[in-house]
C-alpha cells in the first residue's frame, strides 16, 4: 500500500499521532514519548490492502481507547483478532502481543502533579514480564530499537509490581471487604458509608474481621489505588460492593476492581458465594458484564447478612480442603519430619533449575532453610519471615487462601519476635525516665505560669472590659498552649502512625524501629514505659490549672451578673469605671470586694439614655468630660470623698436640674463649667453653701 498520511492514537495519553512515512517508532505531540507502531503501518506490503489497513488500523485505535478507559478484557480481544488478521495473511507482528502485554497487566498512564504520564498497573500478576509468552514472542519479532522500548517498558511494570507485592505483606488479611463508593457522583455517599459500618458493627461479636474500603478513587489512579486493589485481590475472602449510583457501580475502573476480584479467585464456581453488591437500582443490573454475583437492596441488609455469615462458613471449609490437597509432597514433609533437611533441598534444588515450583515446594525450602521439621517447632523459633526469599516466593505463588495463612503466620511470627535484648530495653527505660523527669518539671513549671496568670486575672483584669477581655484570652492562650506542649511531648512518647491500627501491625512498627535505631534515638517511639503514672501526673497539673482557671471565670460572671450596667477594670485592688447602660445609674462603692475610686474619662461622654447618676461614697476621682454632653441628664448625687474633678466633667449636659453634693473642696465652676449659672437656670442646688 502507498504510503500516506495515517492517524494513530498513543497507547499512553490517547493522543492523536499522524505517520506520514513508512517508520518503527513515532512521537506522541501529546505527551513527547517515543511509541511503537504496528508492522502494517510501517510497511508497503503488498498483502496489505486499503480495506484491510483500515479495518487493523480501527482495531488497533480501538483497542488503546480501552485500555485508556481500564476496559483491559476488550482490548485483550481487540488484540487477538488482530494476530488473526496477521495469521490469515501469513504475517507476524510484534505489536498485538505488546498490546495484549499492557492489557494484561492493567497498564494505564496517569498524568501526576509534575505534569508527567507515569505508568501504573492496576493488574498485578505473580509473574514477572520477562516471562510472560506475551513479552517473549514480541521480544522474538521485534527490530532493536522497539526492543530497546519495550525492554523499558517491562521493566517499569517489574518494578511497580515488586514494591506492590513488597509492601502487600504488611497490610492483615480480612474476612470482608466493604468496598464502598463516596464519590461526589454518588448522592448517598454518606448513606452508604454508615450502612458499611452497620455491617461492620454486626459482625464485630461475631469474630469476623470487616475492613471498610472508601475512597478508593479520590486520589485517581496512583501506587495507592494499585496496592488498594492488591490487598482486596489477595487478603479478602469476601468482598462488598455498595454503590447507589448505578452510573458509578458500571464505571470502568470501579467495575475493574470486582472483576479482577472475580478473575483472581482461585475457586471459580464459588465466586457467587464471595461477591456481593449492594444498589438499590436493581433494573439496572442486568447490563453489568458479571451475572453469577448476588445483588441486594439497602432494605435487605439482614439477609446480606446472614448469606454473609454463611459464607464465611463455607469458605473456611473451602480452605481447609486447599491446604490438605498437596498429595504430591508428602514424600518431602515425611523427608521434613525426619530431619532430613539435606535431602530436601537436593531434591528442591534439582526442581528449581528444571521446572517452575509452586508455593508447597517453596515452603519447604523455607522451612529446610531453618531447620524447621514440624509445627511445634515453626511456632518456637525466632524469625523473621519477610527477610527470607524462599518465604517471599511461597507468599508470591500462594493462592488467596494460603496467603491468608502466611498473613497470620508472619504477624504471629513478628510479635513473638519481640523478644528483643534485655540490655537494649533497660537502656530505653532509663532514657526515657531521664526524658520524662525533664518533660514533668517543664509541666510544673508550664503549670505554675498558668496559676501566675489566673492570680494576675484574680487581682487586676475582668471580662467586663473588651480591652481586659482580649488580654485574658491571650495571656490564658498563651500559658495553656505551653501546658499542652509540655503534655503532647510527655504523652506523645510511643504514640504509632494513625494508619495502623491492630495490636499486631504495632508490634511490628515497634520491632522495625528498634532494628533501624539505637536506644537513644528510639526511645520517644517505643511504648511509654511510665505511661500511667505520667498520666496521673499530667491530670492533676491540669486538673488544678482548669480548677483555678475555671474559678476565676464563673467568679467574674457572677460579679459581672451583679454590675450588668456598668463597665469597668480593676488596677490592683481598685476599680475605674469607664461606663454603663441605662437611665439609671448607681456606681457602687465596691465591686468584687474592691474600692471604686475613679470613674475614667469620657466613661459617660454623650450618653443620650443617661437621666439619672448616684455616685457613692469612697469614689475620689471623676475623669475628664466623664459625663459632658449627656443632654437627657436630670438628677446627679456626687459623694463628699470626690477629691479631684478633672476638666469640667459635667459641661455641655445642660438639663441638669438637681445636683447633690455635700462636700466643700470642689466648687460647682469645677464640676459644671464657668458658665453654668447663665446654661442652667433651672438647677437646683441641695446643702448649696455660699461660699462655693
Amino acid at each position: 500500500m502507498e504510503t500516506e498520511n495515517k492517524t494513530f492514537i498513543c497507547h499512553k495519553c490517547g493522543g492523536t499521532v499522524i505517520i506520514t512515512e513508512n517508520q518503527n517508532l513515532a512521537s506522541c505531540p501529546s505527551c513527547n514519548s517515543l511509541i511503537p507502531l504496528p508492522y502494517f503501518m510501517t510497511t508497503s506490503d503488498p498483502k496489505i490492502n486499503s480495506e484491510t489497513f483500515n479495518n487493523m488500523l480501527n482495531r488497533v485505535n480501538k483497542a488503546s481507547e480501552y485500555n485508556i478507559e481500564g476496559q483491559f478484557h476488550r482490548a485483550f480481544n481487540l488484540y487477538d483478532k488482530l494476530i488473526k488478521n496477521y495469521y490469515n495473511l501469513q504475517i507476524e507482528d510484534y505489536y498485538p502481543y505488546f498490546g495484549k502485554l499492557l492489557s494484561q497487566f492493567g497498564v494505564i498512564y496517569n498524568l501526576n502533579d509534575k505534569l508527567q504520564y507515569e505508568l501504573v498497573c492496576l493488574n498485578i500478576l505473580d509473574e514477572p514480564v520477562t516471562v510472560n509468552e506475551n513479552y517473549l514472542k514480541m521480544m522474538e519479532l521485534a527490530d532493536a530499537n522497539t526492543k530497546e522500548i519495550i525492554h523499558h517498558i517491562a521493566n517499569e511494570i517489574d518494578q511497580y509490581q515488586k514494591h506492590i507485592q513488597k509492601e502487600i505483606i504488611d497490610i492483615s488479611s480480612s474476612d470482608v471487604t466493604l468496598l464502598v463508593d463516596t464519590s461526589d457522583s454518588n448522592p448517598k455517599a454518606l448513606e452508604d458509608l454508615e450502612l458499611a459500618k452497620t455491617i461492620q458493627h454486626k459482625f464485630s461479636e461475631k469474630q469476623v474481621k470487616i475492613t471498610v474500603t472508601e475512597d478508593l478513587f479520590k486520589n485517581g489512579l496512583s501506587y495507592e489505588f494499585s496496592k488498594e486493589i492488591y490487598a482486596i485481590d489477595n487478603l479478602s475472602s469476601h468482598l462488598v460492593v455498595i454503590s447507589s449510583n448505578f452510573e458509578h457501580l458500571n464505571n470502568n475502573l470501579f467495575r475493574h476492581v470486582w472483576m479482577n476480584y472475580y478473575s483472581s479467585s482461585e475457586l471459580k464456581s464459588t465466586i457467587n458465594e464471595r461477591m456481593f453488591i449492594i444498589c438499590d437500582e436493581q433494573e439496572n443490573i442486568d447490563s453489568l458484564p458479571i451475572n453469577t454475583l448476588r445483588f441486594y437492596k439497602t432494605s435487605d441488609l439482614e439477609k446480606l447478612c446472614f448469606d454473609l455469615n454463611k459464607s464465611a462458613k463455607f469458605i473456611r471449609k473451602d480452605n481447609e480442603k486447599v491446604l490438605n490437597s498437596a498429595p504430591q509432597h508428602e514424600e518431602l514433609f515425611e523427608l521434613l519430619n525426619n530431619q532430613e533437611f539435606e535431602k530436601v533441598k537436593e531434591i528442591l534444588y534439582e526442581k528449581i533449575d528444571t521446572v517452575p515450583m509452586d508455593y508447597v515446594e517453596w515452603w519447604l525450602l523455607y522451612l529446610t532453610k531453618h531447620n524447621i521439621a514440624n509445627e511445634v517447632e515453626l511456632k518456637n523459633k525466632v524469625i523473621n519471615p519477610i527477610e527470607s526469599y524462599y518465604f517471599r516466593k511461597c507468599y508470591l505463588y500462594a493462592p488467596r487462601s494460603i496467603k491468608r495463612k502466611l498473613h497470620e503466620y508472619y504477624f504471629n511470627t513478628i510479635n513473638q519476635n519481640l523478644v528483643v535484648d534485655e540490655k537494649y530495653e533497660n537502656e530505653v527505660k532509663k532514657i526515657q525516665k531521664s526524658y520524662f523527669k525533664k518533660e514533668i518539671a517543664k509541666l510544673i513549671l508550664s503549670g505554675l505560669f498558668v496559676l501566675l496568670v489566673t492570680l494576675t486575672c484574680f487581682w487586676t483584669l475582668t471580662f467586663s472590659s473588651l480591652t481586659s477581655a482580649i488580654f485574658i484570652i491571650a495571656l490564658n492562650g498563651i500559658a495553656y498552649g505551653i501546658l499542652f506542649k509540655r503534655i503532647y511531648n510527655i504523652l506523645n512518647v510511643g504514640r504509632v502512625p494513625g494508619t495502623i491500627q491492630t495490636d499486631i501491625e504495632k508490634q511490628h512498627y515497634y520491632q522495625q524501629i528498634r532494628k533501624a535505631l539505637d536506644p537513644k534515638q528510639a526511645a520517644l517511639f517505643l511504648p511509654n514505659y511510665f505511661t500511667k503514672r505520667n498520666k496521673k501526673r499530667v491530670l492533676v497539673i491540669v486538673a488544678i490549672c482548669l480548677i483555678s482557671t475555671l474559678s476565676f471565670v464563673i467568679k467574674d460572671i457572677i460579679v459581672k451578673v451583679q454590675n450588668n450596667n456598668l463597665t469597668y477594670y480593676y488596677v490592683f485592688n481598685e476599680v475605674v469605671i469607664t461606663g454603663g447602660y441605662g437611665d439609671e445609674i448607681v456606681i457602687p462603692e465596691f465591686i468584687d470586694g474592691r474600692e471604686v475610686v475613679k470613674i475614667a474619662n469620657k466613661a459617660f461622654y454623650g450618653n443620650v439614655n443617661l437621666k439619672s447618676i448616684t455616685i457613692s461614697e469612697g469614689v475620689e476621682e471623676i475623669g475628664s468630660l466623664a459625663f459632658s454632653n449627656c443632654s437627657n441628664l436630670e438628677y446627679v448625687k456626687v459623694p463628699s470623698t470626690i477629691n479631684r474633678v478633672r476638666n469640667t466633667p459635667f459641661t455641655g449636659s445642660n438639663k441638669i436640674k438637681n445636683f447633690v453634693y455635700d462636700g466643700n473642696i470642689i466648687t460647682y465652676t469645677k464640676f459644671l463649667g464657668e458658665n453654668y449659672k447663665q446654661e442652667m437656670l433651672d438647677i437646683t442646688f441641695e446643702e448649696y453653701s455660699e461660699t462655693k
